[in-house]
């Protein structure tokens, strides 16, 4: 049938003019049909979106067969209706964490307890404050290892003993089973008191202190 020449372009339906001499109508809708049929074989499911069509916070995705579909997001983030995306507590665990990815300023105040240090990561002397340890924070075996240190340095000539007691009416006689009369008795109060030794012997020694009845560590060497 003659048609007009504007349908050279491909993507143009065909379509008589005024010119053309009077169309078969089953000719006119068939070239139209193949036409329209050639276009939208051209065109590929991903192009064809359903943008407005979603629910309200999902997102538009793109599928590897059929159309783009508003899917809903699940799993570790959400999204709400602003666009705004929000990791869920509890999602992020260690893999998630780049090595050194969590500084000090993220560390709570004792949020660090002994159980979360690392075995044979012992802490050196600089990670401590001056006078942070207090005899009371050490363990009976660390505090027994002072005395063993000096009994090693004064040599065996020389015995040492150690221990703690409490003072009754300002006094406390204590033996210090040192088998030799002590030749030098320290002793320090729990509490910010005054001490001295009185009388010492080859049994006991006598400690006394000044302001009150308290505690205190004892350490002596014959």
């Amino acid at each position: 049938m003659a048609v007009s020449g504007k349908t050279a372009a491909p993507h143009l339906i065909p379509y008589f003019v005024g010119s053309d001499a009077p169309p078969d109508m089953g000719d006119v809708t068939e070239a139209m049909a193949e036409r329209l049929h050639e276009r939208l074989d051209d065109i590929a499911p991903s192009q064809i979106t359903t943008a407005g069509a979603g629910d309200e916070a999902k997102l538009l995705v793109v599928q590897n067969t059929g159309a783009p579909a508003f899917k809903a997001l699940s799993g570790d983030v959400t999204v709400n209706a602003a666009g705004v995306a929000e990791i869920g507590a509890g999602k992020v665990g260690a893999t998630e964490l780049a090595d050194l990815g969590v500084s000090t300023g993220k560390i709570n105040n004792k949020a660090v307890t002994l159980g979360k240090l690392a075995e044979g990561l012992g802490l050196t002397e600089g990670y401590f404050a001056n006078g942070a340890v207090g005899a009371a924070k050490l363990a009976a075996d660390a505090k027994r290892l002072f005395p063993q240190l000096v009994a090693a340095l004064v040599g065996a000539d020389h015995k040492v003993n150690f221990g703690s007691a409490t003072t009754t009416t300002g006094t406390k006689i204590v033996a210090h089973d040192l088998g030799a009369t002590p030749a030098v008795v320290f002793l320090t109060p729990r509490d910010s008191k005054t001490m001295y030794v009185g009388v010492r012997d080859g049994t006991n020694f006598t400690a006394h202190m000044v302001g009150g009845d308290d505690t205190f560590d004892w350490f002596a060497i014959s």
